[in-house]
């Protein structure tokens, strides 16, 4: 681990650098029972989201389509966390809170939604902490502590189980900023350790706090005042002060790399031709306004907000900027109050790695994103309001009141937001409702009301989010297999053309689109895209098996055979794949090899079909040369498709 720099390096520097004894001082019983009362209240908010079940956004990914999260915690899952990214991210922590989760509450979404709130609960109280030790003032403290734990914008982070790496990211920060104030209260230098140390698992879990070298330089200023510029010989020289973060800017670089391959192999970083860097960087400024107004003023919150991309109007760009401007000339004309500029200068750094402008996904923005950064905008109005009311000659009181009454305004509607995330259909029907014309969210709750069987009411969706992004891959295959599920054939081949125009990769769509050419009686068409599936996932004995099937219906014999030949080399415990080869060589006259492939097939069968048997004594009979007149003619294998289970000749149909 790497250490802090001695003081005996930096001898103008205190042995012990404090920060400057916070007054008003509170004692320990006041900021206890606020914390209780904090902790109910926070409770009794979010006590619901321990009923609400998982949703399709993220949480199969991360829990309940994942074999290995499902496994629960052991010495190999916790080795899988730390081998490599997953999903576009290193983040191993998180992956042992999810395997934790499973072990103690199986796939019971409860527990999984209590942990959050836990989590949730524990960086309120934490924040609390960290502001009365450094400021000594309490009811500032509580203020900012309260908005934290019951915004409106966190609803998102609690209320989902795949945000818990925004949880566990916060929950080590915070910790790191708790010993570091202490590290700036004694020195020791065990402190510095345990502050690294928290930083660092920060990172584990998610490295969304890259920017916490800066953060800890803002805090020297304030509220630790350590650095005190406008006198002289009064706190901690500069130079030390940044000599101490080296080893944090250090460590942050490989998470930094990490970070970027990973979310480039899955191509979740947006390309220049994908996005333009000009559209990017107006997203990112009005971005940062849209999260400040619904810091103030929280409505229309959504799970997913589009990107705009080159729709974004330019006067927004510009007014945004203005705005931005504006609040930042007004939090250096109060600098003499530091907890304002400071506070704005957290809001603005904490938000850099996730602005935009690296852009990661087609959203705008996400109020996952300000878990901790609004805290920067609480501290600049807790300490800024009482700053203001004493300038114009108002009660001290008037402050607590004003204070009160916002929170009591942010908590009712977070009461209102909550419900929302009790299932898929709920949250993306809310998404719908409230933002822009939204594909993501059409889609999403499209697949939401299929999985319970509104099958028209998906359609719907499918249909709305195809008129919002005409090239939607993922709506016009769904659209498509709920189509061939009425009949509507010819229509499903259009949008499956559509989605593989957009996606020529997509295999599963491949494979539906040969399902529903064969049901059309065009079996060379439907031949033709499943060996462009077989090209983009080499093997796959499903893709081969109905291949081979197709090929022996239109008399290809020796091609089919050589399919299921590759299948069987590949998969020698597929019965289905010996089934057809075996009848692709009878049908050429190779009665031992036929009889030898479903004899192989009746082993790998509990209970073999009656086909099956049926074509093996007529091949047996071939082989000792029976008259074939004395058998029946229909069961001829020849003329007779497969009999085994699976069989080859069992198209599946579509997959939504």
């Amino acid at each position: 681990m790497a250490k802090p720099p001695r003081p005996s390096r930096a001898p103008e520097a205190p042995r012990a650098p404090a920060a400057a004894t916070p007054a008003p001082t509170t004692d320990r019983r006041r900021v206890g029972q606020l914390a209780v009362a904090l902790a109910i209240v926070t409770v009794a908010v979010y006590a619901q989201v321990g009923g609400f079940g998982f949703v399709s956004y993220d949480d199969p990914e991360y829990v309940t389509a994942n074999a290995t999260v499902q496994q629960g915690l052991s010495t190999q899952t916790l080795g899988w966390a730390f081998a490599a990214p997953h999903h576009g991210n290193y983040n191993p922590l998180t992956w042992a809170s999810h395997l934790t989760d499973v072990s103690l509450f199986g796939l019971q979404p409860g527990g999984h939604h209590l942990h959050n709130l836990l989590l949730h609960l524990a960086n309120s109280l934490l924040l609390l902490w960290i502001l009365w030790r450094a400021t000594g003032h309490a009811w500032a403290a509580a203020f900012v502590a309260a908005a934290f734990a019951l915004h409106p914008q966190h609803v998102e982070s609690v209320a989902w189980v795949s945000d818990r790496k925004d949880l566990v990211a916060a929950f080590f920060g915070l910790l790191s900023l708790a010993a570091w104030g202490r590290y700036a209260r004694t020195g020791h230098r065990a402190a510095w350790g345990a502050a690294f140390a928290a930083f660092l698992a920060s990172l584990l879990a998610k490295p969304m706090l890259v920017t916490l070298p800066a953060v800890l330089l803002l805090l020297d200023a304030w509220p630790l005042q350590r650095w005190q510029p406008s006198g002289p010989g009064k706190g901690v020289p500069l130079r030390t002060l940044l000599v101490e973060k080296i080893p944090f800017l250090v460590a942050v670089l490989p998470f930094v790399w990490v970070s970027s391959r990973a979310q480039a192999e899955i191509g979740a970083l947006v390309t220049d031709e994908e996005l333009a860097l000009p559209w990017r960087v107006g997203n990112a400024i009005v971005s940062y306004a849209v999260y400040a107004g619904k810091t103030l003023w929280p409505s229309g919150l959504a799970v997913h907000y589009p990107h705009p991309g080159p729709a974004l109007p330019l006067p927004h760009v510009v007014l945004a900027l203005g705005l931005l401007l504006a609040l930042t000339v007004g939090a250096w004309l109060v600098r003499r109050e530091r907890a304002v500029p400071v506070g704005w200068l957290l809001y603005a750094g904490l938000l850099v790695p996730v602005a935009g402008v690296v852009q990661l996904g087609q959203f705008a923005r996400a109020d996952r994103f300000t878990y901790l950064p609004i805290v920067g905008l609480f501290v600049a109005l807790a300490w800024g309001t009482p700053a203001l009311a004493r300038r114009f000659g108002l009660s001290p009181a008037w402050p607590r009141w004003v204070g009160g009454a916002v929170l009591v305004g942010w908590t009712a509607v977070t009461l209102t937001l909550v419900p929302t995330w009790a299932t898929s259909e709920t949250l993306f029907a809310r998404a719908v409702a409230v933002t822009p014309p939204n594909a993501v969210a059409h889609y999403n709750l499209g697949v939401a009301l299929a999985d319970r069987g509104d099958t028209a009411g998906a359609e719907a969706q499918y249909r709305a989010a195809l008129q919002v992004r005409g090239d939607d891959a993922r709506s016009h295959n769904n659209l498509a297999n709920l189509l061939v599920k009425r009949g509507g054939m010819a229509e499903a081949v259009d949008h499956y053309l559509a989605a593989l125009k957009t996606d020529p990769s997509d295999v599963e769509v491949m494979q539906n689109l040969a399902y529903v050419l064969e049901k059309l009686d065009r079996k060379d068409d439907a031949i033709r895209w499943l060996d462009q599936a077989l090209s983009r996932l080499p093997g796959d004995p499903a893709t081969l098996r109905r291949l081979g099937v197709l090929l022996l219906q239109v008399n290809r014999t020796a091609t089919a055979e050589a399919r299921f030949r590759s299948g069987v080399e590949l998969h020698p415990e597929d019965a289905g794949l010996r089934d057809g080869l075996a009848t692709a060589l009878a049908r050429q006259g190779k009665w031992s090899e036929a009889v030898a492939q479903w004899r192989a097939a009746l082993t790998l069968l509990p209970q073999p079909p009656a086909g099956l048997l049926h074509n093996l004594a007529i091949a047996e009979a071939q082989v000792k040369r029976l008259a074939p007149s004395a058998l029946p003619a229909a069961a001829s294998p020849v003329t007779r498709p497969p009999g085994a289970t699976p069989s080859p000749n069992a198209a599946p149909a579509p997959n939504p």
